[in-house]
């Protein structure tokens, strides 16, 4: 059975104001002419400006959910691949500011098979910063999904350090949680460096587990984080193109035919006596004639 999956890529930008530059070329460079990531999940976008042109090439216009206070940071956005056909899931895109901001994205294919995408952004400062209050959301979401038997993907900046599951509780409540419902982490490399720590705080989970799949990170100056991606397998996606030969069998070869039949010397081919050796020479010399 075919799903409809996507592969995806997120980054926190760290505004998209200061950095469109830099994020759009970032995205160009990550793409060929034959390939391009399907949904682009941004968070700390800050400000949205209406009279600013955010059109990525390849992509519909920018989905987003942004902070209405005066300070303007935090905030999440969406790129979805221009062949796609997508809608945005309100019900699900928890947004309350400084403690779980997010959006949600129901992609579907020409077969009615739909992949719910997201990008999350969780806020570290206190004293607005309520780690529970984002888990609860975080499991209440998933289990929507999961209830519904749709297949999910869920990305962003959790500033919770997946390094920490075996002595962290809230980390370690974070990855039980998705893992009851199938959802599993597939960032494993730190996504933020400094000079004197590493940690995973950029995130990517799935329902979609196949070994073949491949995540990972893209260095960048962009901002102080890495970017995270996962490509999915497909089988349609890459499925091998297999060439296929057929012989022109119509009244002009036919002709074409009996003309090289009879316009050729099978003299050699009769004064031999063996018949396995006359029907050896009779086939290599054919097949030398009507090769192009």
């Amino acid at each position: 059975m075919s799903m409809c999956i996507c592969d995806v890529f997120h980054i926190n930008c760290q505004s998209i104001n200061a950095h469109w530059d830099e994020l759009h070329d970032l995205v160009r460079n990550i793409s060929t002419q034959k390939y391009s990531v399907d949904v682009i999940g941004l968070s700390e976008v800050f400000n949205i400006h209406p009279n600013i042109n955010y059109d990525m090439d390849g992509y519909h216009p920018i989905e987003y959910n942004i902070r209405s206070d005066k300070n303007g940071r935090g905030g999440v956005a969406m790129y979805v691949k221009d062949s796609i056909d997508f809608k945005k899931q309100d019900d699900l895109s928890v947004f309350i500011p400084h403690v779980i901001e997010s959006i949600f994205m129901e992609i579907q294919n020409s077969h009615n098979e739909v992949t719910i995408v997201g990008t999350v952004y969780r806020p570290n400062t206190q004293p607005l910063a309520d780690v529970d209050i984002f888990l609860t959301n975080i499991k209440e979401i998933t289990e929507i999904i999961h209830n519904e038997g749709k297949k999910m993907i869920l990305m962003g900046d959790f500033n919770i350090d997946l390094l920490k599951f075996e002595t962290h509780t809230k980390t370690n409540d974070l990855i039980c949680d998705l893992m009851s419902y199938g959802v599993m982490p597939l960032i494993t490399k730190p996504t933020r460096v400094t000079a004197h720590s590493a940690t995973i705080i950029d995130h990517i989970y799935s329902n979609i587990i196949d070994a073949r799949n491949t995540s990972g990170i893209v260095v960048s100056d962009i901002s102080d984080h890495f970017g995270v991606f996962t490509v999915f397998h497909q089988q349609d996606k890459f499925k091998k193109c297999v060439a296929k030969y057929t012989r022109t069998f119509n009244e002009g070869s036919k002709t074409a035919f009996k003309d090289i039949l009879t316009n050729t010397n099978f003299d050699q081919i009769f004064n031999i006596t063996c018949p396995n050796e006359a029907y050896n020479h009779f086939t290599q010399y054919t097949y030398n004639m009507l090769s192009p």
